[in-house]
């Protein structure tokens, strides 16, 4: 249970790391009520797809290829972001 299931667009962004697998990396939009943009990252945090779009409800979004991160962001946040091409991390303060 870890995502953006009952949160506001607007103020909602995650990241899931997980052990580097297809299977646990997969999501779903069950109780997300608006479209999500995912990212899929490797251990060195290198893109390895990214899904725009996603709508609600939708039971299962798995990626191609194994992956240890996952960013579910608002739909289109990630405009621009490329296979291939390496993520940071930043951290916020509150």
């Amino acid at each position: 249970m870890r995502g953006l299931m009952f949160s506001l667009p607007w103020k909602s962004a995650v990241l899931v790391a997980i052990k580097e697998s297809v299977a646990k990396t997969s999501i779903h939009m069950f109780f997300v009520f608006y479209p999500l943009d995912i990212i899929w990252l490797d251990t060195h945090k290198q893109v390895v797809e990214v899904r725009r779009k996603v709508y609600p409800f939708t039971p299962n979004v798995t990626p191609r290829c194994a992956a240890r991160y996952v960013v579910e962001v608002p739909a289109g946040v990630a405009e621009g972001i490329l296979q291939g091409q390496r993520l940071e991390f930043v951290p916020t303060s509150k």
